[in-house]
């Protein structure tokens, strides 16, 4: 009997322990701030929870769906009956319009992730000088240290616009200097009065600059007759073959490149090793292929073509040299190659290793 007994206790106090579990329960799980305002800073709002388990919930983390909203939450465990909370602060800093944010809370409860949204939308604050220039050069704000053209067709130009913005109480005289043929910088001397705004047009004309993919070059910007080696900016822009007048015959003549591979792994070398090794480039189109341009994207990786006109139905080798002089750990390196194949006109070949 006795031992009868205390099986059916231990059975009980097992069958107790296994009935024992946490359960998470939101007051809600969405909240919406409505209209807030840029200019007011971060937004905070506390989600209420209630443990209605019996056993002690445990909140292991908490994961924001983006770093604009920071999560709080009760560390303790929060035993059964008790009030906890997820306090979700959302910072609205450049990030004018709608938004919906998720928090995931990850818990030892029955069920083990809830997911809580916040959203609403954010009225952006009015810009300020510092907010619209944001290089200054010697008192000389500008938009921008960068002109980017972006696309320009090899057989075309393309214009795009620098705002300078005088922040002294002075005139500033301001003129670009070391500027290269394909480059048209205009006015390219100009005095900004104080306080006030002027633009300078910029035209990149890519039929003089005979190259291929992404190019850029470094102006000099001179202030008040002072040269400064810093004082800089950089127009760029990404030059490509125009297919688009080509007819639906003509692109059915047009070259294809193919490559037998576009990744080649090195596996574990050795720092200072050297290695060589080839890709094949194939034409299976119905005219020539030229390869208008191969560059590597690092000085240890040196490719060659063996020929830049490949015919219909033949193939030429990439040589490529790699050298691991002074590299250490996983390296990614790339050649771009560029063609006059209009449906596939730059491909990037991937070289990937170890070096230990």
């Amino acid at each position: 009997m006795k031992s009868i007994f205390l099986f059916l206790s231990f059975f009980l106090m097992q069958f107790s322990y296994s009935q024992s579990k946490a359960i998470i329960t939101f007051a809600k799980t969405e909240h919406d701030f409505g209209t807030i305002l840029e200019v007011n800073g971060p937004q905070t709002y506390e989600f209420k929870l209630k443990n209605t388990g019996t056993a002690p919930l445990v909140i292991n983390n908490i994961e924001a769906s983006c770093g604009c909203t920071t999560p709080e939450w009760s560390k303790a465990p929060i035993a059964a009956g008790k009030e906890g909370y997820v306090k979700v602060s959302f910072d609205p800093k450049d990030r004018p319009g709608s938004f919906s944010k998720t928090i995931t809370v990850s818990s030892n409860a029955t069920v083990p992730e809830t997911i809580l949204t916040i959203k609403g939308i954010v009225k952006e604050r009015a810009k300020t000088i510092d907010d619209e220039y944001q290089y200054t050069l010697n008192g000389l704000k500008m938009t921008s240290s960068h002109v980017a053209m972006t696309r320009v067709y090899s057989n075309s130009s393309k214009k795009d616009v620098l705002d300078l913005y005088n922040s002294t109480d002075k005139p500033i005289v301001v003129q670009f200097d070391q500027i290269p043929s394909h480059l048209t910088i205009s006015p390219a001397k100009l005095t900004v009065a104080p306080k006030q705004k002027a633009v300078v047009n910029f035209t990149f004309d890519a039929t003089k600059k005979k190259d291929f993919g992404f190019v850029s070059d470094r102006v000099m910007v001179i202030i008040d007759n002072k040269r400064d080696s810093k004082n800089k900016i950089t127009v760029s822009a990404d030059i490509q073959e125009d297919f688009s007048k080509l007819t639906k015959a003509q692109l059915d003549a047009t070259p294809k490149a193919g490559f037998n591979s576009t990744i080649h792994d090195l596996g574990l070398i050795n720092s200072g090793e050297k290695k060589t090794f080839s890709f094949t480039l194939t034409n299976n189109g119905k005219t020539d292929l030229i390869v208008r341009k191969i560059s590597s994207n690092c000085g240890c990786t040196v490719a060659k073509l063996q020929s830049m006109t490949i015919k219909p139905g033949q193939s030429t080798k990439i040589d490529v040299n790699f050298d691991a002089k002074g590299l250490t750990g996983k390296q990614n390196k790339t050649i771009t190659v560029i063609t006059n194949d209009p449906q596939n006109s730059t491909t990037i070949l991937r070289i990937k290793g170890d070096i230990k």
